[in-house]
């Protein structure tokens, strides 16, 4: 199952190989832009589909999802992300505190290794 944004993500860096660069391209019949259609069709069964942790956590801690894991041998690609603010509202407590909660939630690791 694709997030058609993610498209790009379904390339991953093969740490061992002196090609690093290997794609993947998936013959899936779902392409949704919306994880969450995506992660009620892995829910129930349809397929592998690569979703946001924050998104799909709660679900492995139960055991409904099952994380697949690459044996280290893979890197996935990072991805970027941007807060637009104008500099006077940088000191408002608000804005402030959602920042550094974009910073805190978005740093690369996994629970699940």
């Amino acid at each position: 199952m694709i997030y058609p944004g993610l498209t790009p993500a379904l390339r991953y860096n093969d740490i061992a190989s002196p090609h690093p660069q290997c794609a993947i391209k998936p013959r899936t019949p779902v392409q949704a832009n919306s994880s969450l259609l995506l992660l009620k069709a892995a829910l129930s069964g349809q397929g592998i589909a690569w979703l946001p942790s924050y998104l799909i956590s709660q679900h492995i801690d139960a055991g409904a999802l099952v994380p697949l894991k690459l044996d280290g041998k893979y890197a996935y690609p990072m991805h970027s992300l941007y807060a637009l603010y104008f500099p006077s509202k940088f000191r408002n407590p608000k804005v402030r505190s959602f920042i550094d909660f974009l910073v805190e939630e978005n740093q690369p690791w996994n629970r699940w290794e």
